[in-house]
């Protein structure tokens, strides 16, 4: 009997083994070098990071972001920078001609962390990471997270929410006037009515909403937004702010390579039409990402990801592992990335910009089919990335 179990445990150790061999054995799908180019914003100065790009127009136009570091009163503050930049000649390489970005027509004071978030040894000043996406008719808009503003008192009162905000960047001639959308200020985005935090949280941070665009059956246009990953929630919004959600759908097999992971989501999302995708089937694209930690940093991995192009808006498949460049010259963030936008061209050309080590801007470009070609089915982690403790 118990030579039996043996044999059952030694037969089942050489199955698994088998699986892991035949898993490791799954091919790497390399990008055509001819088709794909991954190259640093020669533009962008030193240390401005996640960028967002878009085109617009005969151009482009992109937000950036600089944080420097102040040390005062046994506190560490992180302030930063945005720029908002346009190029007149449609290419992504020319010169950007850069400025300050603050949407704001009024001051906006932010108020103080106090002991409660963060033991009161790290603190904020300054907008989020700036989103961009083009409206087609209406203009560009942009998303992007701030803390509370100030009020009687210098420190925030919880609990605190870093509200996400819209905000129109340019608008279309179209957009002018009656138009609801038309925002000449920044409109804080607010969770559905019913929805709740938990009662113990301080310091809630809302990041990484990611609009899309949906034109229903009757030709009316509506907002739309991923609000979670997984489950695949969505939300409408509305140009008042206020949310309500419409669907959520959760999908265990495609999303079981992730199941130790808390998965977050990414850029604004984009629409695929059938002409242009390898399958001829139409569909959204957004990009997702987690985090894998350790004792020797932070390692951050990046996957796109396809979805229904009607409703309930279901992810339809997860491709490959992204093949962002890290930047191994930054000890201490070599492995942070961070894509912050996504465009595609009317030709089909997709631009991915990103943030590297928090300390460079790099653009991933290429035809869509060709990005098509990571959804393998297999959902493939690059290999020998990461802090050594990782691998």
């Amino acid at each position: 009997m118990v030579q039996h179990q043996l044999r059952y445990v030694y037969l089942v150790i050489c199955w698994l083994a088998g699986q892991a061999e035949a898993i490791s054995e799954v091919p790497e799908v390399l990008l055509d070098p001819s088709l794909t180019q991954d190259f640093n914003l020669s533009w962008a100065q030193k240390r401005w990071y996640n960028p967002s790009i878009v085109g617009f127009k005969d151009g482009y136009i992109a937000s950036i972001k600089a944080t420097s570091y102040l040390s005062k009163k046994g506190k560490v503050w992180w302030i930063n920078r945005l720029y908002m930049c346009r190029g007149k000649q449609y290419s992504i390489t020319d010169g950007l001609n850069c400025a300050d970005f603050n949407p704001w027509p009024t001051e906006y004071e932010e108020c103080e962390f106090g002991h409660g978030v963060r033991g009161g040894k790290v603190d904020t000043s300054g907008l989020g990471d700036v989103k961009l996406w083009h409206w087609p008719g209406k203009g560009v808009y942009a998303i992007f997270g701030r803390k509370p503003e100030r009020g009687t008192s210098k420190f925030c009162k919880g609990p605190i929410i870093y509200h996400q905000w819209v905000y129109q960047v340019v608008p279309d001639k179209a957009a002018l006037g009656t138009d609801p959308w038309h925002l000449p200020a920044p409109v804080p985005l607010l969770p559905p009515a019913n929805h709740s935090y938990p009662a113990n949280n301080t310091w809630v941070s809302e990041k990484n909403w990611m609009p899309f665009l949906y034109t229903d059956a009757d030709g009316l246009q509506h907002l739309y937004c991923a609000y979670y990953v997984q489950p695949h929630v969505i939300l409408e919004i509305f140009p008042d702010g206020s949310t309500a959600s419409r669907w959520t759908t959760h999908n265990k097999t495609l999303m079981a390579p992730f199941k130790d992971f808390s998965v977050h989501g990414g850029p604004p999302i984009i629409f695929v039409p059938a002409n242009l995708s390898a399958d001829r089937q139409a569909h959204y694209l957004g990009i997702m990402h987690h985090i894998e930690k350790s004792k020797g940093g932070r390692l951050y991995r990046h996957f796109a990801y396809k979805i229904s192009p009607l409703p309930p808006f279901n992810i339809l498949a997860v491709s490959d592992e992204l093949p962002v460049v890290y930047n191994k010259e930054m000890a201490r963030t070599a492995w942070v990335i961070f894509v912050n936008g996504l465009y595609m061209s009317e030709e089909g050309t997709v631009v991915i910009s990103y943030g590297a080590a928090d300390a460079e801007s790099r653009v991933l470009m290429l035809p869509i089919k060709e990005l098509e070609r990571l959804f393998t089915g297999n959902v493939r982690f690059r290999t020998g990335v990461g802090p050594s403790s990782l691998s």
